[in-house]
């Protein structure tokens, strides 16, 4: 394994291990579901961003030489974003000045993703990867030295003040490497928003923040150890998505090897399995120990993790059958369809979500349906090219 990508592994567990000691060792009970709530729109605008044009949409940036081009559609785009990302925190309840808050984590979000490229790009790809280290322990910081004051802010609060400051540390490390020798140019022309690439990355990013809108409508327990698997199965589901960014082409010959020789009992007796191994966690108990530290019952954990095993691993098939189309896979009139029933059932089971069970149900039929638009436009697309 690279350096690149051993830090850029250590950046999920890091991520996941801080989100665990904010919400369940840091946070009080009584306002976690509020400040995860409030962070929920300014995170989905900044991983749509971010996912959607990890590959393109910064590199477009880089012209030869230290000359930076910007594109005025990047620039509109996220600002545009910004307003929205307001808008719909104000929707949430939230005072302006929370609705603000959220909008200027967004941006410097964009705008620390976009230093690193340019790091990338002028400097070094192992100091690229760094931001996101610093951020994470930046933000720890910063909340220790807040309750240290016996002052408990909020994870949104916390967490733009440590990409600031992260932010004002690599943008005068990128200018002092660079001599002060980088030239800024706003283009016309260049690079295209595409609404079709937006659209297929909405589906990974916009359930968290649909859980925000109707979290109300959960228990406070559920709702913690809603948030405690949801950081587990997103951790993994991170761990994969690098394992695909950087092994793409071997695991499209592992498919194609498998699905060739029929050799598919093998993937239905490891899911048997992982079934059989939650019925034996909730049988003998034998979490509840290390579950007893977060103050979680480890019934409702492991019932919870049975059912977001299917729904995300289907969410982690998606993204490869769409990296492995370059991004995308529905026309536009195909996904705009996807996406909005793949909301509405997320919505339904949120809204009636009284029941958890009724709430775990749909969440994994949202992904079952996606699951099944993405084999069906496979196969339709497979007859299509053999005829």
């Amino acid at each position: 394994m690279t350096k690149a990508a051993l830090i850029s592994l250590s950046n999920i567990l890091l991520g996941f291990s801080l989100q665990l000691i904010f919400l369940y060792f840091i946070t009080p009970p009584g306002l976690m579901d509020t400040y995860v709530a409030q962070i929920s729109i300014p995170f989905l605008f900044a991983g749509l961003t971010i996912v959607s044009f990890r590959e393109d949409l910064y590199s477009s940036m880089l012209g030869a030489g230290n000359e930076i081009t910007v594109s005025q559609s990047i620039i509109l785009f996220i600002l545009s974003s910004c307003i929205f990302c307001i808008g719909l925190m104000y929707l949430q309840g939230w005072n302006i000045l929370i609705c603000i808050l959220g909008s200027l984590y967004y941006l410097v979000s964009c705008f620390l993703a976009i230093t690193s490229a340019l790091i990338k790009k002028l400097i070094s790809d192992i100091v690229a990867l760094l931001p996101q280290s610093l951020t994470y322990i930046s933000t720890l910081i910063i909340f220790m030295i807040f309750i240290s004051k016996d002052f408990t802010p909020s994870i949104l609060m916390v967490s733009t003040f440590a990409s600031i400051a992260c932010l004002v540390i690599f943008i005068i490390y990128l200018f002092l490497k660079t001599s002060f020798q980088i030239k800024f140019v706003i283009s016309k022309h260049g690079y295209e928003i595409k609404l079709r690439n937006i659209l297929h990355n909405s589906i990974f990013v916009i359930p968290p923040a649909i859980e925000a809108y109707f979290i109300s409508f959960l228990n406070t327990s559920d709702i913690t150890h809603l948030g405690f698997v949801h950081r587990i199965y997103s951790a993994l589901t991170g761990i994969g998505v690098f394992v695909i960014f950087y092994k793409l082409d071997r695991i499209m010959q592992l498919k194609n090897q498998i699905f060739k020789i029929k050799k598919l009992l093998p993937i239905f007796l490891i899911l048997i399995f992982i079934f059989l191994m939650h019925f034996i966690l909730i049988k003998y108990q034998i979490l509840e120990p290390i579950l007893n530290i977060f103050n979680l019952d480890d019934y409702m954990v492991i019932l919870i993790s049975s059912y977001f095993f299917m729904a995300y691993g289907i969410n982690l098939f998606v993204y490869f059958t769409f990296r492995s189309n370059f991004g995308v896979l529905f026309s536009l009139k195909e996904i705009t369809i996807v996406l909005t029933i793949f909301i509405l059932l997320n919505s339904y089971g949120l809204f009636n979500g009284a029941n958890l069970i009724f709430y775990l149900i749909f969440f994994v039929l949202s992904w079952i349906f996606v699951g099944i638009c993405t084999l069906i436009k496979i196969r339709r697309d497979s007859n299509f090219e053999y005829k």
